[in-house]
């Protein structure tokens, strides 16, 4: 399927891939993640273009891991006894190591897909293709308001936090 795409609509591919370019906010993103998607905090989630960081990471592992899938598996398929015997073990070691990673992040995305109650949006967006302007604006604001604006906004909504968080501590 991903070779009939690239045949049929070379521009959107060449579109995503360039949505996949990791940024510095990329490793905000990973270093705010636990706290929002388990607590719920989003105010220090930096604006996201139209893929996530999660949604880049689920991309690769998943790309990678086809491919991978590929090689070692042709490996241990037809290589035995042709291929040096340490080849044929690390093929199998490393074939079983991407199962491991690829079944734990498609389980993570089925979470967050599926149960996850702040993504119930992203069904409807798998579904029909569209996202609300609500949604859009808070889990894709880079994508939604434009990087520059964005980023105004994540600054604006930090500073408000820190205010918030310096009025607790003066009132104990």
């Amino acid at each position: 399927m991903p070779i009939l795409y690239a045949l049929l609509e070379p521009h959107r591919l060449l579109a995503t891939v360039r949505e996949l370019g990791w940024s510095k906010d990329d490793l905000l993103w990973f270093k705010n993640a636990i706290p929002y998607y388990i607590f719920g905090k989003h105010v220090a989630m930096p604006p996201q273009r139209r893929w996530n960081t999660g949604e880049k990471l689920n991309v690769y592992i998943m790309v990678l891991g086809t491919i991978t899938f590929g090689i070692t598996g042709v490996i241990m398929w037809f290589g035995r006894g042709l291929v040096p015997t340490w080849l044929f073990q690390a093929a199998v070691i490393v074939h079983d190591l991407t199962m491991i990673v690829t079944v734990n992040m498609f389980i993570v995305h089925f979470f967050l897909a599926v149960v996850h109650p702040l993504m119930w949006q992203s069904l409807v967006s798998m579904r029909f293709g569209v996202v609300s302007e609500s949604y859009a604006r808070e889990h894709h604001a880079a994508w939604f308001y434009g990087e520059k604006r964005a980023k105004e906004l994540y600054a604006q909504r930090l500073a408000q936090e820190a205010a918030k968080a310096q009025e607790g501590a003066g009132e104990t």
